[in-house]
């Protein structure tokens, strides 16, 4: 009890002289999240290490949790490509990819109509308004250059339909893993303001909805919520009567949250 005591008063000091002594160094990407970038200095480094010793059990778990949400929405997706083929992840991830792709470029642009046609009405404008509209009038353009998709993997499956099979209003929450530049300048002076311009890899939770038989960004989340959707189980239950129909599933109902008679 004594170590644990010792090891939570430890984890609270490191994490209190983390937030004194680290630069605060944040850059920005799509979603108008603010991240803070990895520090310069030796005795930063030398408390990322401690933090990370200390924090490794829960980054493990964290690590699977990720990894066992992936294989049940990857069932989930399967059986679903069953009644729909616009599910199958071939499909969808390569879809993801464009998505990707398109949102970083028209950010990169700062004019997210653009890339209109990859998002949902309501998060292109949403964007624009709360985010872009916002650094404009601040004085302010974000330089953001997307090098490489690392990784992109689905945490949860929501099944919803206008129409028999149709899938319309399906929801896929997907952990996105990329490699890129990413900074806040200062439009009359130049001046780099937040961020750096180096390369460096970043997570974000990205959740795409089936809208008019096309899949569209809708909310992007910080990656520190993969957690939270890492926990919930994929949920294909109005889908329940067409899988039945189709035939057998091949994987158990109680991973894909389907109700049983």
């Amino acid at each position: 009890m004594k170590k644990i005591l010792y090891l939570l008063c430890l984890g609270l000091i490191v994490c209190v002289v983390c937030n004194f002594a680290l630069p605060d160094v944040t850059y920005a990407a799509p979603g108008g999240m603010i991240v803070k970038a990895a520090t310069k200095t030796w005795y930063g480094k030398a408390i990322v290490i401690i933090l990370t010793i200390i924090f490794l059990p829960l980054l493990l778990y964290i690590m699977v949790k990720e990894k066992v949400a992936s294989n049940r929405a990857s069932k989930a997706l399967t059986e679903l490509a069953k009644i729909n083929n616009i599910f199958r992840w071939t499909v969808l991830n390569q879809r993801a990819y464009e998505v990707i792709t398109h949102v970083y470029y028209a950010w990169k642009k700062s004019d997210v109509s653009q890339a209109t046609e990859w998002m949902t009405d309501w998060y292109w404008q949403n964007q624009k308004i709360t985010v872009l509209d916002e650094w404009e009038s601040e004085g302010l353009s974000n330089y953001c250059k997307l090098n490489k998709i690392l990784s992109v993997k689905p945490l949860y499956v929501e099944y919803n339909e206008k129409t028999t099979g149709d899938g319309e209003g399906s929801r896929v929450v997907l952990l996105v893993k990329v490699k890129l530049i990413d900074y806040l300048i200062n439009d009359k002076t130049g001046e780099v303001v937040e961020g750096d311009k180096k390369n460096k890899n970043f997570e974000s939770v990205w959740t795409l909805l089936l809208e008019e038989g096309q899949w569209k960004l809708t909310l992007i989340e910080e990656g520190a919520l993969s957690l939270r959707y890492a926990k919930m189980k994929s949920d294909i239950e109005g889908a329940n009567q067409h899988l039945k129909a189709g035939g057998d599933s091949t994987c158990s109902k109680a991973d894909l949250n389907i109700k049983t008679d």
